[in-house]
């Protein structure tokens, strides 16, 4: 098994700790109802979703993967960092990594639509 580790930034005109919220911290509402084409829902298993708990990412029919785990390593509100692992569902290859970067861009600007749209929504 290999270690791949990759970090993105991007730019918004929303409040960072409001980007948290909605993209980490309450992504599990959230994504499933702006992209249920794609998300079916997210579980969290056997904890509170903080570190040590196992996320669970159900995909919707017909999508390429049908469930993806991570197990959340670390989440700081303050810092705003939220870390995780990869454990089971996929192999990542790095034409992988790239289609999912673009995905993550797709995700975040959906996101960012949102929130633009409802000013008081995961403030």
């Amino acid at each position: 098994m290999a270690v791949v580790t990759f970090a993105d930034e991007f730019t918004s005109s929303i409040s960072a700790p409001r980007l948290f919220n909605a993209l980490f911290l309450r992504a599990d509402t959230l994504l499933p109802e702006l992209m249920p084409h794609v998300i079916k829902s997210i579980e969290t298993i056997g904890s509170d979703g903080g570190a040590g708990s196992i996320g669970q990412i159900n995909f919707a029919e017909g999508y390429q993967l049908k469930t993806l785990k991570q197990r959340i390593d670390a989440v700081d509100k303050e810092k705003m960092i939220y870390n995780y692992t990869l454990i089971e569902g996929v192999e990542i290859r790095e034409e992988e990594i790239k289609a999912g970067k673009e995905r993550a861009m797709g995700m975040f600007k959906a996101v960012e639509a949102y929130l633009l749209a409802n000013p008081d929504a995961y403030a």
